[in-house]
């Protein structure tokens, strides 16, 4: 029996680089950094629209609705 586990392990060690990398939880990650993300939170806060967001930061459309985003559906009026 190990014998036969020994080949396997040879085997898997030898064809690693072949398999498909694991995917990546994209939600997690972010290029913004933390003084962008903040003047977002910010100017959305004190009411600015989306447009005006992306003009004064460059931060993109999507970016600013998920930094923006409600967390609690009880804030919503």
């Amino acid at each position: 029996m190990t014998g036969i586990q020994a080949m396997v392990r040879q085997l898997t060690a030898s064809y690693i680089h072949l398999l498909p990398e694991p995917p990546k939880d994209k939600r997690k990650t972010t290029n913004l950094k933390p003084e962008v993300i903040a003047t977002v939170r910010r100017m959305r806060s004190v009411g600015a629209s989306t447009a005006e967001i992306v003009k004064e930061t460059g931060v993109s459309k999507t970016s600013v609705f998920r930094l923006t985003k409600s967390k609690n559906k009880e804030s919503r009026t």
